[in-house]
């Protein structure tokens, strides 16, 4: 790993890895919100309240 880190200039890693990194958070942001979407739709079908 480390020989694989050093045959690549340092900077590019580093950006590598930043946008790596925001990628997965939009990534988990969105599967996130779908999830909160579907949940409350199917939440609106329900006939009988429990609250």
């Amino acid at each position: 790993m480390s020989r694989l880190i050093a045959r690549f200039s340092y900077p590019k890693v580093k950006w590598a890895l930043i946008i790596l990194s925001a990628l997965l958070l939009v990534a988990f942001v969105v599967s996130l919100v779908f999830t909160v979407k579907t949940y409350n739709d199917f939440n609106t079908w329900k006939t009988i309240n429990l609250f």
